[in-house]
Order: C-alpha cells, then sequence, then structure tokens
C-alpha cells in the first residue's frame, strides 16, 4: 500500500511540474494565462450512538487535488481538477472536473468533458476543495458519487450556461447533455447488496438513451442577495453487479428517472440562507416494483459572520424515501435526518480556516448517532 501512496504522489507532484513548466515556457505569449492551484484538508472526528460516545475517533485525511487553469485570449478555457483520494484503502488518482470551454459572450459559454451536472446550488457551487465550503461535509443526500450521495454529481458530455441581464433583474441557465449512468453495486456474498457508486461513462456510453439536465435561476435584483432557482434531470439507469448473487430488485437496466429540484438563495457580507428541495420520480418498466415518486429530499441552511472571519451556522437535512423502490433499494438508502451546528473560523480568508461541527443524524428507526468533527482546510 504505501508503494502505491507514493506512486500516486509521485505522479501528482510529476504533473504539478509539467504545467508549472509549461506555464513558463509560454509565459512569452501575452494571450495565454495559466493558473496552478492545490487544496487540501485534515479531520478528526468522534462519532458513537446515544449509548457510547464516543466509541470511534480518528484522523481523516481528506481528498487533495491539483488544479490547472488555462485561458487563452477571450474565447478559449480549459480546467483540470485531479484528485489523490484518500477515504478508500489503497489511495488513488481521481477526476473531479476537466473541461474545454469556448465563450462566445455572456449568454452563450459551451463546454465539453466531465463537470458537475446542473442539479441545484451545492452542486453548481462547490467542488471537493474543503476550504470553499461554508461547512466541513456536503449534505449527505448530496455527497460525491463514491461517497453515499442518492443525487448524481457529474456528467460526461456538453454544457451550456449563459447570463441574461434584465433591466435590474437577471437570469441565468445552465444545462448538461451527456452519457447515461451506471450504478456499480457491490453485495456480501450472499445476495445483499453493501455498497454502491455512480459510473458516468467516461470512455462511453452503449446506451442509446443519455442524461439531460437544466436549471435556471432568477435573481430579481442583479446586484442584490436573493435567487430563486428550478431544475430538472432526466437520467437512465442500469445496475453492474461487481459481486456474485446479486438480484432483482437491486439489479434492474433500464431505470428512468425525472429529478425535479427547488431552491433559495439569499446571501449578503453576514448572512447566508440556503434551501433545497429534490423531488425523485423513478419508473421500470415491465417489472413487479415500478418505481415510485413519493420521494424526496431537503436541507436548510443558515450561517451568520458573529465576528470578524468567525461563521456559527446551522443545517437539518433530510432524505425520505419510498422501501420498494429499486433506486434506492440499489443504493442502500433509507429514511435519513440529520442535526447540524458548528462555526467556521477563516484564519486568512480563502487560503485556510478552521471548522468545527457537531452532526446528531437517526438512519431509518436505529438509534441516533453523534459524530464530532474539526477540521483544517487550506487552499492556494
Amino acid at each position: 500500500m504505501r508503494g502505491k501512496y507514493f506512486r500516486f504522489v509521485g505522479l501528482a507532484v510529476f504533473c504539478l511540474e509539467l504545467a508549472s513548466g509549461a506555464a513558463t515556457a509560454w509565459a512569452g505569449d501575452d494571450k495565454l494565462q495559466v493558473q496552478i492551484g492545490a487544496f487540501g484538508n485534515m479531520d478528526y472526528q468522534l462519532v458513537g450512538n446515544s449509548a457510547s460516545f464516543p466509541a470511534q475517533n480518528g484522523f481523516a485525511l481528506g481528498d487533495a487535488a491539483l488544479v490547472a487553469k488555462g485561458q487563452y485570449g477571450d474565447h478559449l478555457r480549459i480546467l483540470a481538477e485531479s484528485l489523490i483520494e484518500f477515504g478508500v484503502p489503497d489511495p488513488h488518482l481521481g477526476l473531479d472536473r476537466f473541461l474545454a470551454t469556448y465563450v462566445f459572450n455572456d449568454q452563450l459559454r459551451l463546454s465539453a468533458g466531465r463537470d458537475h451536472l446542473a442539479t441545484g446550488y451545492w452542486n453548481r457551487t462547490y467542488n471537493y476543495a474543503a476550504i470553499n465550503l461554508p461547512t466541513i461535509e456536503r449534505p449527505f443526500f448530496l455527497k460525491f458519487e463514491d461517497d453515499g450521495g442518492v443525487v448524481p454529481s457529474h456528467v460526461v458530455g456538453l454544457t451550456a450556461e449563459g447570463l441574461f441581464n434584465l433591466g435590474t433583474s437577471s437570469l441565468k441557465y445552465e444545462a448538461n447533455f451527456g452519457n447515461s449512468e451506471k450504478i456499480l453495486l457491490t453485495g456480501d456474498g450472499s445476495g445483499n447488496v453493501t455498497g454502491a457508486e455512480f459510473s458516468n461513462s467516461a470512455p462511453g456510453d452503449p446506451s442509446s438513451e443519455k442524461t439531460a439536465a437544466a436549471r435556471l435561476v432568477f435573481k430579481p435584483w442583479a446586484d442584490g442577495g436573493l435567487a430563486l432557482g428550478l431544475a430538472s434531470a432526466w437520467n437512465r439507469y442500469d445496475t453492474v453487479a461487481e459481486t456474485p448473487n446479486l438480484a432483482a430488485p437491486a439489479l434492474f437496466s433500464g431505470l428512468g428517472q425525472l429529478l425535479l429540484e427547488g431552491e433559495i438563495v439569499y446571501s449578503d457580507d453576514n448572512f447566508d440562507l440556503v434551501g433545497e428541495f429534490y423531488g425523485f420520480d423513478d419508473q421500470i418498466g415491465g417489472m413487479p416494483t415500478q418505481g415510485a415518486s413519493n420521494n424526496y429530499a431537503y436541507y436548510v441552511q443558515a450561517d451568520i459572520q458573529a465576528a470578524e472571519g468567525f461563521w456559527p451556522y446551522l443545517r437539518l437535512e433530510n432524505l425520505s424515501v419510498n422501501g420498494s423502490d429499486p433506486y434506492f433499494q440499489a443504493l442502500v438508502a433509507q429514511n435519513e435526518t440529520l442535526y447540524l451546528a458548528g462555526f467556521r473560523y477563516d484564519i486568512v480568508p480563502k487560503v485556510t480556516c478552521l471548522k468545527l461541527e457537531c452532526r446528531v443524524s437517526q438512519v431509518s428507526d436505529n438509534p441516533y448517532t453523534t459524530e464530532v468533527d474539526s477540521q483544517w482546510a487550506f487552499g492556494f
């Protein structure tokens, strides 16, 4: 394992040196701009239920990343964001976004590559960088594909976006069209699913059906803090068994999902309020279980600057699912409610910060679990 770790770190360092060399070599071209960055975080966690706290404690190394941005002239832009992921037994290289973008004007930017799906404020605003997050973690149902989320986060294909000024108001749109999804399942060998992960089909997509998503954000006052958003996504899913003895309803093909999202955001220099609601309508034709439309998730989050650089915050998260829905059975998802309180202290704004928070959650009718988490996040 140590050998693999050093190979991954060595490759990441090589990529950084290569990008830095390219920036130096091209510095004489006044049309080209290159920016190199990196970020990471370290957490310390205490976890346990109401009867025994803390039952576990330990340090956790967050994903580290190297980010390269390039711009040539006024129109062509490149973004590459590579990850070293430590949340698995063997650290490995991952990819968050890789995009080539052509900017026609403010009303149209067209990108090709791997991007965040246009399904809501959180997914379109925040990437893996903990330094950019207002809290330690994303809402649990919006976690990334390999970390237990139930809303797909990425798409491989095309993205179009733009902004229209409407007098004193503004309207922003974002749209994706790309490969359909697969859900990779692992089990215990006795037919029970123990883990699931979305796959974006980056090398190609044999299915004729594709993923499509669109989001609109209206700001009544273009320079004000209020924004109202709506989004919708159509996804087609097949499940793939990576361990033997898995069967229906966990295994299926051709599941169609209509995802609807609504959001309200208010933000100014000293206060933020964000809320998102998601509805899932799942359907498999020709199966005894047809799916369900009564699945939903939401979160509400507020933070305030109580002193210079000091931001206390609160968040409520909820996921409610139909237990017979094959989509959520495949993802091993159950009803869950989470209460979160904490604070963030910006040591150097946008460069390094400390966070401390407490999370109390209940999955189905199980006992409440408490987690206390501290984080040092950094980026440049």
